[in-house]
């Protein structure tokens, strides 16, 4: 699930959410390889789960933390 708008609806410290448009995006479910060690297959979970969501995520924003590569 990737949720766009969040952080803008409803900022840390605001008591109440502001009116914001927010965008929530259903991806479709990832399975681990099951050829890969339990830690290769971590690895390999996170980094399909970000590529997906910064693929939902306007080319002009981006997560906190996480950027295109």
């Amino acid at each position: 699930v990737t949720i766009d708008g969040g952080f803008e609806s409803w900022p840390p410290g605001r008591v109440w959410p502001r009116r914001e448009r927010v965008t929530i995006t259903y991806h479709e479910p990832l399975r681990p390889d099951p050829s890969l060690s339990p830690r290769e297959a971590a690895r390999d979970l996170a980094d399909r789960t970000r590529a997906a969501i910064l693929a939902a995520l306007p080319a002009s924003r981006g997560p906190v933390g996480l950027t295109r590569t």
